[in-house]
């Protein structure tokens, strides 16, 4: 494993366990950052942190998550 995977490996768990939680989401930072905001919800939506976005194209490509939506209220549940 190089480095640079043992560093996202993580970030990728990390995501995984977030959205396995009743409600929550994660989208593009609203920030401009480029990083993966992580949002529980119910009610009201608060935010639970960030993950590098490779963290989300890593989950998605083996199939732990979907992204739903499009343009700004595109979300990876």
């Amino acid at each position: 494993m190089s480095p640079a995977s043992e560093r996202l490996e993580p970030d990728t768990a990390r995501l995984q366990r977030h959205l396995a939680q009743a409600g929550a989401f994660a989208c593009p930072s609203p920030l401009g950052c480029g990083r993966i905001a992580l949002y529980r919800g119910g009610g009201t939506t608060l935010g639970a942190g960030f993950v590098a976005p490779e963290a989300a194209r890593a989950l998605v490509a083996r199939g732990g998550a979907v992204w739903s939506g499009e343009g700004k209220g595109r979300r990876l549940v």
